[in-house]
């Protein structure tokens, strides 16, 4: 526990407004509350603080209000820290022109950037991308290669997944991408949670060669677009 809050003093603004509404219905109907509020000590120093209140009665009425203040300045501070840091990341990311993705390899879901989906013409808001839908927009004989590279980073063969694919664009042409990324998460058992990487275009550096004379991909078969980490990858 941090540093205890008596009374209202202590708030100012809307702080104070939001804990005596707060307190008001808990009085009125009984209902209690957590709420994370910025105070002034008596010092002049501001925290932050997660202040409970919860309502005793005795035989039906209400005959005092029941509180803790806890100190949760570091908390605050730390997550104040994270948001500036994805912030500058993602200032990064867009200067760099590159696309940006996180896989959960166990359920399968599949964030990414506006440019990941804009570098190649499509609306910023593209709609399924996970790995079920991947063999819509990769050329086949470049997505059992990309497959097993994910494969072996996830058995730990290798350092990082690294692979150079085509990807059909909005207008139906392929372009180069040059997909890297990494394990960056485990679960609590150990085993891979999230990878994460990025997309960028390397089109600029590959001669122009229609795969197969054909648009789109040449290939009628189909491969499996995914797999569970523990069945082997497909061949």
């Amino acid at each position: 526990m941090g540093e205890r809050v008596f009374g209202l003093d202590f708030l100012e603004g809307r702080w104070r407004i939001l804990v005596e509404a707060a307190l008001e219905q808990l009085i009125r109907d009984g209902t209690p509350y957590t709420l994370e509020l910025e105070i002034r000590t008596a010092k002049g120093v501001r925290k932050w603080v997660r202040s409970v209140a919860v309502p005793v009665y005795a035989e039906g009425v209400l005959v005092k209000v029941r509180g803790a203040t806890q100190d949760i300045s570091a908390k605050k501070q730390a997550e104040d820290a994270l948001r500036a840091s994805e912030a500058r990341y993602a200032r990064v990311m867009e200067g760099a022109d590159q696309g940006f993705w996180e896989l959960n390899v166990q359920t399968q879901q599949f964030d990414f950037n506006p440019r990941f989906a804009t570098m190649l013409g499509y609306a910023p808001n593209l709609g399924e991308v996970s790995p079920n839908a991947w063999h819509h927009y990769v050329h086949p004989d470049d997505l059992a290669k990309a497959l097993l590279s994910i494969e072996a980073h996830l058995a730990g063969k290798l350092p990082l997944h690294e692979a150079e694919l085509r990807i059909r664009d909005a207008s139906g042409e392929w372009k180069w991408i040059l997909t890297r990324g990494r394990i960056v998460q485990w679960d609590t058992e150990g085993k891979p949670l999230i990878m994460s990487g990025t997309h960028t275009d390397i089109s600029g550096a590959k001669p122009p060669k229609p795969p197969c004379g054909l648009r789109p991909p040449c290939s009628k078969t189909r491969r499996k677009a995914w797999w569970s980490p523990t069945q082997p990858a497909p061949s």
